[in-house]
């Protein structure tokens, strides 16, 4: 009741809004019932003076309410209360006649100089008092819900970048801009700049607390209806055409409609920009946002949001979590267990014989092999020791096929979850990444089925030869267990690098990437993990940041697979002609498997789902990606096939050179073709036929996995030789050791790239590239770590406790014991049988397992 006399222009209203306020005993409504009352009053006498020395009347009427029909101030205030154009056009008049040099005399003059520039823009930008009041009145006429330590800072803040203060200006220059430059080639945000914010402190002062520069992320909403209210909309599809409006952007438009903008809106909730802004730490992010949204949601019509986590104050207190705080401790005891390690594996090379001069001299107990698990020197060296046979090529495929699988991972997640961070997304990557042909590489997920048909070979394989050697001895649940452990330590180990990943970055975007980590904190995804169920995880992209270390999906499908395999590897080793036919059958069932959701549950395939990224929030697309990507019905048969490529390899067959050529030849054509027809979904305006992409899926992977297991026969049999001669270089061997490694880990380096980021930055195929090379060197060095903490000691210990073979050695001590029997100058052998008895032990050199040389040979 009494805020009307407070607003009143009238001098006698003023005196009533005193009196009210001084009755009212608010000291806080009092300062501002005062503060006005003498804004009224100093004006009211300014005009009378005026008016007195003039001996004139004014040329303006007031009217009852005191206020005038112009602005009266504009001829008493001079310059300040000038609009905006009469003041550049004064001081245009004033400096045109001033002669233009880029050279003075003296350093003061440059200073004059600066000192113009201060004092134009202060006369630019300078409010007179009645603009003052009519901010204050416009304000007061708001509910802010703000705290009084916020409205103090921002209070002080306005007044400082109005006095010049270098701390308040750094806190405006700090703040995005809208629009950015580059936004008419597509822009999505603009993140100012993030150090110069947290490097703001304002002076301190005794008597007010200091004020800090806190950097949060806005987002602007684009109000939008949610995709219930318009499903039965068919007007909605109607095509919207704007390929004449972006032409110069060579963008097909013409799948474009209104049901497509709204899904896309409802995506991505209707956020259309992204800006960064510095605020006070006395702040917080919900009363900022209260402020800014009750000031221009009501002109704009566009709310805003500032997400809380998205707030970071420079030297804020670091507090740890549980899950934290065990990998700290699991890395600590790691890193002391490798140097005490290593330091008894040099103590106890260090009192051995300079060379060996018996067959014990050679051979480990497991207690010290036990004691060197965890050598630096003994795992570093197992990196580059060679083995026998054509098994290293082998190695290498692996390494390249994961090294195929980071570079697609990379190309798709900058251009999905690193959108944001992007400029020019019109004109590079980003519209082209989807559609066009030279970017096949990256849309197509064979090489995961090429992992599936190279695990089945390999356990195919080595269980048939394990069967010879115990005469068909088998313990299943040992097999089970071993492996159930090996894959548990491993995934659980590589969740310690994702559990201290927020400590390794920082940027606007970094806390979306801590946000994508949460997930491996959550307990029905970490019991999901321990119990291989991972891959069932049902997809949607509201949820996809619940998910953990995606690459662990590929662990739990393979270890569904090992628990079934034996089954049919045993059936084939005791009864090969039932064991085949079974084979035979498993794989036809299997690739009717892979489109049986389409038949029974109407789930369509679909291959572009990267391209109709709207389509991801209908059930059905998650359903599609979940049922033809990661559930272990569309893998399966991969597997399978890898199982009889490696029962083939078993038996031995005979080839002709006319017959190993054709299969050369049909396997690079089977490949080739597999990628073309896969190529032929995507593009502008393309719909996948559903016969065509369920064919795909079964006749289509069925030739990709035969072709690729011809690949993996041709040179474990001895038909590759150039192909195994190139794979088989030395160089590889080292990588290829770490490629396990490299694929539990390699999202932790993309997460970096993607989000590790403080400026908005452009995205072409040169950019591209240079990254790939510069992520997987990264890729290679965490690898490396996990491999010496995690991979290799845990590898020893499990051939101490399962192999139980005491004969671990160094290469430099066999070499050496084998100079001295060649050169017979060993006095401790004294016939021959010695020396075969010797040479037949079973060796185990730096990790690997091998032969050591037939007599014959020497």
């Amino acid at each position: 009741m009494y805020s009307p006399f407070n607003h009143s222009e009238n001098l006698s209203d003023q005196k009533m809004s005193l009196k009210l306020f001084s009755q009212l005993a608010d000291k806080s409504h009092l300062y501002w019932a005062q503060k006005y009352h003498d804004l009224i009053a100093d004006e009211t006498d300014s005009n009378d003076n005026n008016n007195n020395n003039l001996n004139t009347t004014s040329d303006y009427d007031y009217d009852s309410s005191g206020d005038t029909d112009g602005d009266e101030d504009e001829e008493d205030n001079g310059c300040e209360s000038q609009s905006f154009i009469d003041k550049i056009s004064k001081l245009h008049s004033e400096g045109r006649d001033v002669n233009l040099t880029k050279n003075v005399k003296h350093i003061n003059e440059t200073f004059a100089v600066l000192n113009n520039v201060k004092t134009l823009l202060s006369n630019l930008f300078v409010f007179n008092e009645r603009e003052k009041y009519k901010a204050i009145e416009f304000l007061s006429e708001i509910d802010f819900k703000i705290s009084s330590q916020c409205m103090t800072s921002l209070v002080k803040v306005f007044k400082s970048i109005r006095n010049t203060e270098f701390w308040a200006i750094k806190m405006l220059d700090a703040m995005g801009s809208f629009p950015p430059s580059g936004f008419a080639e597509g822009v999505l945000a603009d993140f100012g700049e993030y150090d110069e914010c947290l490097d703001v402190k304002s002076p301190v002062d005794d008597k007010e607390t200091q004020i800090r520069g806190q950097y949060c992320m806005m987002k602007v909403i684009l109000p939008y209806p949610k995709l219930d209210n318009i499903s039965d909309d068919n007007n909605l599809d109607e095509e919207i055409k704007l390929n004449d409006k972006f032409k110069a952007y060579d963008i097909d438009l013409q799948k474009l409609t209104l049901r497509t903008i709204v899904e896309t809106l409802n995506i991505v909730s209707g956020t259309i920009y992204r800006m960064g802004i510095c605020i006070p730490n006395t702040c917080t992010s919900t009363e900022i946002e209260d402020v800014i949204n009750k000031l221009f949601e009501p002109i704009t019509k566009l709310p805003v949001e500032i997400d809380k986590p998205s707030c970071v104050v420079r030297d804020a207190p670091v507090v740890l979590d549980s899950f934290e705080k065990f990998a700290i401790t699991i890395f600590s005891l790691s890193i002391l267990f490798v140097i005490t390690s290593t330091f008894a594996e040099v103590y106890t090379n260090y009192n051995r014989s300079t060379i060996p001069q018996t067959k014990d001299d050679l051979i480990d107990t497991n207690k010290e092999q036990l004691l060197t698990s965890f050598s630096l020197i003994r795992n570093t060296s197992a990196l580059f020791a060679d083995t026998n046979g054509n098994w290293q090529a082998l190695d290498t495929i692996r390494l390249l096929l994961i090294v195929y699988v980071f570079i697609a991972h990379l190309y798709i997640a900058a251009t999905t979850l690193g959108l944001v961070t992007l400029k020019s997304l019109l004109t590079v990557v980003i519209p082209r990444m989807f559609v066009d042909k030279r970017y096949w590489f990256a849309r197509n997920p064979l090489m995961v089925d090429a992992l599936y048909s190279l695990s089945g070979f390999l356990i195919s394989y080595g269980l048939l030869r394990k069967l010879d050697k115990t005469n068909g001895r088998f313990n299943y649940f040992q097999f089970i267990v071993q492996q159930w452990l090996r894959f548990t330590i491993l995934g659980f180990s590589s969740l310690l690098f994702f559990y201290l990943f927020r400590f390794t970055g920082e940027g606007p975007f970094w806390y979306y990437a801590v946000q994508y980590n949460d997930g491996c904190k959550n307990p029905s995804q970490l019991f999901r993990i321990l119990t291989f169920l991972n891959n069932f995880y049902e997809f949607r992209i509201e949820t996809f940041h619940e998910t953990c270390n995606l690459p662990l999906w590929f662990l739990s499908a393979l270890m569904q697979f090992l628990i079934i395999s034996p089954a049919f590897i045993l059936l084939y080793w005791r009864r090969p002609n039932l064991g085949k036919q079974v084979l035979i059958g498993a794989l036809i069932v299997t690739n009717i498997a892979a489109v049986l959701p389409y038949f029974i549950l109407g789930v369509k395939p679909y291959l572009q789902i990267l391209i109709h990224g709207a389509k991801l929030l209908s059930a059905n697309a998650n359903d599609s990606i979940n049922w033809y990507h990661t559930y272990p019905n569309v893998q399966i048969h991969s597997y399978f096939i890898g199982i009889a490529t490696g029962f083939i390899m078993k038996k031995g067959i005979s080839m002709s050179v006319n017959q190993v050529r054709l299969c050369w030849i049909g396997s690079i054509i089977g490949i080739i073709s597999v990628y073309v027809w896969q190529a032929s979904f995507w593009g502008p305006g393309l719909t996948e036929p559903v016969i065509s992409a369920l064919l795909w899926h079964t006749l289509g992977k069925f030739i990709f996995a035969i072709s690729f297991s011809w690949i993996l026969f041709a040179i474990c049999s001895g038909r590759g030789y150039y192909l195994n001669m190139i794979l088989s270089w030395s160089g590889f061997r080292p990588l290829a050791r770490l490629s396990f490694g490299i694929y539990l880990l390699h999202f932790l380096v993309i997460g970096h790239r993607i989000f590790d980021i403080k400026y908005t930055h452009v995205s072409n195929d040169r950019t591209m590239w240079r990254y790939i090379v510069i992520d997987l060197m990264c890729n290679v060095i965490i690898a490396y770590i996990f491999y010496i903490l995690i991979e290799a000691p845990l590898s020893n210990i499990f051939r101490v406790i399962y192999d139980r073979k005491p004969v671990v050695v160094s290469n430099d001590k066999k070499q050496q014991f084998e100079s001295s029997l060649a050169n017979n100058n060993n006095p401790k052998v004294k016939d021959l049988n010695t020396y075969i008895n010797v040479s037949k032990l079973t060796i185990s050199v730096n990790g690997n397992v091998n032969k050591m040389s037939e007599l014959s040979k020497l």
